[in-house]
């Protein structure tokens, strides 16, 4: 196993081609973890592009060469923030889903958010047990899992009936 290292999380405000690459190199299966869904080259594209990195916040790892290894995207409306997380397979288990995750409950929590939510599907379990050592909720509805932190309002729980167009994804 190798060894965990803390890991210098940045925020992204002008890399959009990074982080299209990053989604990119996800195969099938880790789109759907990541999405939902196993999305087409031209739905990631699509998702990229309509992330405001100005109201949102990305935040990366990134590896040797510059590559993005790792990314955590926290979408906001209102008082609402849903985190979407997702870190290539050579690079799992080391921390760095750990570190953007932080930094995204860290970020929602200072901005003010009322609820933060993370989801996945019920057979994620590397990113249940993730959720979890960040002290997020874990609560399974209609086949989606919703995880938050502790914030100081209440926290409302998606509907996921329906379309699942949660910001974040």
């Amino acid at each position: 196993m190798r060894a965990k290292r803390p890991w210098l999380v940045a925020r992204l405000r002008d890399h959009r081609e990074s982080l299209l690459r990053h989604f990119l190199e996800l195969d099938g299966k880790d789109r759907r973890l990541r999405f939902g869904a196993s999305i087409p080259d031209a739905s990631v594209r699509a998702y990229v592009e309509r992330i405001d990195l100005l109201q949102d916040a990305v935040f990366a790892v990134c590896g040797p060469g510059s590559e993005l290894v790792g990314a955590a995207h926290l979408a906001r409306s209102g008082a609402q923030a849903e985190i979407g997380l997702s870190v290539l397979p050579g690079w799992r288990r080391r921390g760095v889903g750990s570190a953007v995750l932080s930094r995204a409950v860290r970020t929602a929590r200072s901005s003010g958010a009322e609820s933060v939510v993370l989801q996945c599907l019920p057979e994620n379990g590397s990113m249940m047990a993730l959720a979890r050592k960040h002290g997020l909720h874990i609560v399974n509805e209609d086949g989606a899992v919703y995880g938050w932190p502790d914030v100081p309002a209440s926290v409302e729980v998606l509907d996921v009936g329906g379309d699942r167009g949660g910001n974040a994804r």
